[in-house]
C-alpha cells in the first residue's frame, strides 16, 4: 500500500477513535491497598467497573440508615508517598472538594448530620494518590494523531493515557453507633482523552472525585431500595 494513502488511513481512524471521544475519567483497574483502610481481605473486583475493589455486608439493612455522618473526609499520607510534597493549601483544596461533592451527592436522598446515631451511617473516606496532568502535554496528545495513538497505546499496556491526572481512593462505610463494616471499597481513576475546557492541573482528579460521589450514592440508594424490598417481601 502507497504510505501515503496509508498515513491518510492512519489519521482518519485515529481522528475517528478521537471523535468518539472517551469518558472523563476512567478506572484503571491498577491500585494497591495503601492502609486507611486496615482490613481489605473482603474486597473483590468490583462488577460494575466503578471503582476497583468494592465490599457490601449482605446482611445489613441498609433501608435503616437515612442519616449520612462524612466523619472522616482527609488526604491519606502514607510512608513513600509523593502526597507529602504536595502544597498543604492544594491539599486542603482537594480535601474541601472532596467533602463537598460528597455532600452534594448524598444529601440528595440522606440528612447529612454531624455526629453518631440511630439511623445514621458513617462514612470515611480518602484520597491515597493524587497526580496532576501536564496541561499543555495532555491538549497536544489530545489532538495530534500520532501522540494520540501513541497515548492510547500507553493506556491499553498501564492503564493511563500520557498526560493525565490521576487519583485513588480508600473508603468504608459504618454503622456509626456499633461500628459494624457495612461497607468498603477502593479504586484509582486517570483522565480520559477528550478536549477539556477546565485547564487547572487537578481538573481530572477532581472529576475522579465527583465520579465516586455519584458512584457512592447511587449504590448507597440501591442498597437502600433492595433492602426495603426484601422488607416487604
Amino acid at each position: 500500500m502507497n504510505s501515503r494513502i496509508f498515513m491518510s488511513l492512519y489519521i482518519l481512524v485515529v481522528l475517528f477513535v478521537f471523535a468518539l471521544g472517551c469518558a472523563k475519567t476512567h478506572d484503571t483497574g491498577k491500585t494497591e491497598p495503601k492502609g486507611f483502610i486496615s482490613d481489605v481481605s473482603m474486597l473483590e473486583e468490583d462488577p460494575e467497573g466503578k471503582v476497583t475493589l468494592v465490599y457490601i455486608n449482605e446482611n445489613v439493612d441498609f433501608a435503616s440508615y437515612d442519616k449520612v455522618w462524612l466523619e472522616t473526609i482527609t488526604i491519606y499520607v502514607f510512608e513513600g508517598s509523593k502526597l507529602a510534597d504536595m502544597p498543604v493549601e492544594k491539599l486542603n483544596k482537594l480535601i474541601a472538594y472532596m467533602r463537598v461533592a460528597l455532600e452534594r451527592e448524598l444529601g440528595k436522598n440522606n440528612q447529612i448530620v454531624d455526629e453518631a446515631g440511630p439511623g445514621v451511617i458513617q462514612f470515611r473516606f480518602a484520597l491515597t494518590e493524587v497526580s496532576g496532568s501536564n496541561v499543555l502535554l495532555d491538549t497536544v496528545t489530545t489532538v495530534y494523531p500520532p501522540a494520540r495513538a501513541f497515548s492510547e497505546l500507553k493506556r491499553f499496556v498501564t492503564g493511563k493515557h500520557t498526560a493525565v491526572g490521576q487519583a485513588a481512593f480508600e473508603a468504608e462505610a459504618l454503622d456509626a453507633e456499633t461500628g459494624e463494616r457495612l461497607a468498603a471499597a477502593m479504586g484509582v481513576r486517570a483522565g480520559g482523552k477528550t478536549l477539556k475546557t477546565d485547564f487547572s492541573k487537578y481538573r481530572d482528579v477532581e472529576a475522579a472525585v465527583d465520579t465516586w460521589a455519584v458512584t457512592v450514592s447511587e449504590r448507597f440508594e440501591r442498597l437502600k431500595q433492595k433492602s426495603a424490598g426484601a422488607g416487604q417481601s
